[in-house]
């Protein structure tokens, strides 16, 4: 699955662009924690309503990419999405998802 998201997000950039805005927009409101398929949600929305795009799809799956992702592009808001420990790949980040698991 890991390699399936690298392969999606090198493909389409706009959406990490998309979930990034979206995940401060909803930092700005005030939320401490959020849902990251929420802001999935929010994306696919935006892509097939918005832009009218009826064919572009995100998976489900990807939620915990972008929210790792985000972490670690951004490690002082660490912990805004809640994450596990990935079953695949235990030992990748594994001290960082008991942190923010646990929070």
């Amino acid at each position: 699955m890991a390699h399936n998201f690298q392969e999606f997000d090198q493909a389409h950039p706009e959406i990490w662009v998309l979930f990034r805005n979206a995940t401060f927009q909803v930092m700005e409101r005030g939320f401490r924690n959020y849902g990251a398929k929420s802001i999935l949600e929010r994306i696919r929305w935006h892509t097939s309503i918005e832009q009218g795009r009826r064919d572009f799809k995100i998976n489900n799956n990807y939620a915990p990419f972008y929210a790792r992702k985000f972490h670690h592009s951004y490690p002082e808001f660490g912990g805004f999405f809640r994450t596990r420990i990935q079953k695949a790949h235990p030992e990748s980040s594994q001290e960082e998802d008991q942190r923010v698991s646990s929070g």
